[in-house]
């Protein structure tokens, strides 16, 4: 009886140590914009939405993140960021950035980026309820035809993967 006691039990902390071992924290981005269908000349206004997703009663720890936005500078000029969270926000940087040797998004789509990044050492971050605004995203369109802008993380916190949507615009 003891041993079949004890083997209930081992097989019991194996299961939980597997769950929590499998258990999965993801940042995520998304990509928001009022319009996808624009004019050239037209100034376009991009969002980035955070959240966290993970398994129930796990403490997600998250201690910011790092994004590059990636777009085709043949189609969209980035003119800047507005109402960007400031809670944390470590780098906003404007410099357009070649994509093209290293190609950080896995895309053909596209060929620029810029980076902005948040975090925190101090508490949690973002320290408030998800989902979040991170930014806005101005960019202005300058010639017709499909424009994609994607994300890809420069950094994530430990213990997380990240995930991004992309925004597909349509220039006219």
């Amino acid at each position: 009886m003891k041993i079949y006691r004890l083997a209930i039990t081992a097989s019991c902390l194996i299961g939980l140590f597997v769950t929590l071992s499998f258990a999965q924290k993801v940042q995520l981005i998304s990509l928001h914009s009022n319009e996808t269908n624009v004019l050239v000349g037209q100034k376009i206004v991009i969002t980035a939405n955070y959240d966290v997703q993970a398994d129930e009663n796990i403490d997600t720890g998250a201690l910011g993140l790092g994004l590059r936005v990636h777009f085709d500078s043949n189609k969209l000029k980035f003119v800047g960021y507005k109402n960007s969270f400031i809670i944390g926000k470590t780098v906003e940087d404007a410099t357009i950035n070649d994509d093209l040797k290293k190609d950080l998004d896995q895309s053909t789509a596209t060929d620029k980026y810029v980076l902005i990044a948040w975090s925190s050492t101090a508490a949690f971050w973002p320290n408030m309820p998800t989902p979040v605004k991170l930014t806005d995203l101005v960019f202005e369109a300058i010639a017709p035809g499909s424009a994609t802008v994607n994300v890809s993380f420069s950094s994530v916190s430990s213990g997380f993967e990240a995930k991004a949507e992309s925004l597909v615009l349509d220039i006219q």
